[in-house]
């Protein structure tokens, strides 16, 4: 009998472990340009469970902020055997889910505008681009005949410690009680 508790408890315990994801924070810093002698920040989330990148979203400074409205951008549009959002991960993150490989072959390049998401600054076009060698990370602002160029890097802040970690722990704890309690029951019978 406890060894089919035990059994099953496993099985409940493990088959939650798929069922989460975790929401990535990234930051990104942007480079002095021509329009902007500071350079810039920005952020993004991803989920490495659906591939999904949300709130993509930059600050110049100054009033020239901007970013990715979500629903618009159609992140699961199919690009290259991938999806966008895997597409423009891979090049802010460099980190291989795409196709493309860009963090490998080196030459990807994609950008918003007002039809797939764009708000605010530059109020024209956003490009991220990656290039040889490195790769090296570029972005381009295109506003009205201004269009300035700069690289970025992109760093994760945070790793949000899954819930299910704690409920494995408190799972495995559980277990290791029944263990004990169960097989000093037995001796106490085998005694008794």
């Amino acid at each position: 009998m406890f060894g089919k508790v035990l059994f099953g408890s496993a099985v409940l315990l493990f088959s939650s472990l798929n069922a989460h994801s975790t929401l990535i924070e990234y930051e990104i810093d942007f480079s002095p340009n021509a329009l902007d002698p500071d350079g810039g920040n920005g952020s993004f989330y991803w989920n490495d469970a659906t591939h999904l990148i949300s709130g993509l979203r930059w600050d110049f400074g100054a009033g020239r902020m901007g970013g990715v409205d979500d629903s618009l951008a159609n992140w699961t549009s199919v690009v290259s055997g991938g999806t966008f959002a895997e597409l423009i991960f891979e090049m802010l993150a460099l980190e291989d889910v795409h196709p493309a490989d860009c963090t490998v072959a080196g030459i990807c390049a994609t950008g918003f505008a007002d039809v797939n998401g764009l708000f605010g600054w530059p109020g024209e076009t956003m490009i991220f681009r990656t290039e040889e060698p490195g790769p090296r990370q570029i972005y381009r602002l295109e506003h009205g005949d201004t269009e300035t160029t700069g690289t970025f890097s992109t760093r994760r802040v945070s790793v949000p410690e899954p819930r299910i970690t704690a409920l494995t722990g408190i799972g495995l704890a559980a277990m290791g009680l029944v263990a004990v309690l169960g097989s000093g029951s037995a001796i106490q019978r085998k005694g008794g």
